[in-house]
């Protein structure tokens, strides 16, 4: 179903087969396996590929464009700090709790990792194909679809805290502090939204209020 459902759907085929590799489960190899190749082969059998204008340019528009893509569920003027602190935040948890538990891809974090590279993956390519756009991540070449990634990155990166294996006191204190910062980025984010809407319906009227004068 990925596979169809969009260009970096065969993505999330290919974080299946990493799964099954890291869950050393033999069929699942070969059934994921198949799966990858035979639905990415029927998504490009008839596919047409058409002069992509927003493609990035050079490196520097990719990485800009990936950090402010990541950091997308929190603050529009502070995308990059939050991204960049995500990141850190995720990769010494992560870090931590192999040094404990050097079985890192155990049965309960092995799914989320696979979540969290098709995540990493799906970002990469928008990166890579939108980053040239016009205007850049900031209008037209950043559309509201893409913000499931960073949704779905934050969500992520919650759970891996929540399942870290430490200290009470310091897991229930990190996670109150990620909690109050989250509510904080959604009520941003509906306000900015609401706001949208208003600016939207005041548009639509104006237009229709225009061609029925026109009439």
């Amino acid at each position: 179903l990925c596979a169809f459902s969009s260009g970096n759907g065969y993505m999330a085929g290919l974080a299946l087969v990493i799964f099954a590799f890291l869950d050393k489960n033999k069929w699942k190899i070969i059934l994921s396996s198949l799966g990858l190749v035979l639905f990415t082969t029927l998504y490009f059998w008839y596919y047409h590929m058409l002069h992509n204008t927003q493609a990035g340019k050079n490196a520097g528009d990719i990485i800009l464009f990936f950090f402010k893509l990541a950091g997308g569920y929190f603050d529009y003027d502070y995308r990059v700090i939050a991204s960049v602190i995500l990141f850190l935040l995720l990769g010494v948890v992560m870090l931590y709790r192999w040094k404990q538990q050097p079985d890192l891809y155990s049965k309960e974090l092995l799914p989320f990792v696979s979540i969290l590279l098709f995540i990493l993956m799906s970002m990469a390519a928008t990166a890579l194909f939108r980053s040239g756009g016009k205007d850049g991540i900031d209008h037209d070449s950043y559309a509201s679809r893409y913000l499931i990634y960073p949704h779905l990155l934050a969500a992520v990166v919650f759970i891996v805290i929540a399942k870290r294996n430490m200290n009470q006191a310091v897991k229930w204190g990190l996670m109150a502090v990620v909690v109050m910062t989250y509510l904080k980025a959604y009520q941003s984010n509906y306000d900015y939204g609401e706001k949208g809407f208003r600016r939207s319906a005041k548009k639509a009227g104006t237009s229709q209020k225009q061609e029925t004068e026109n009439c």
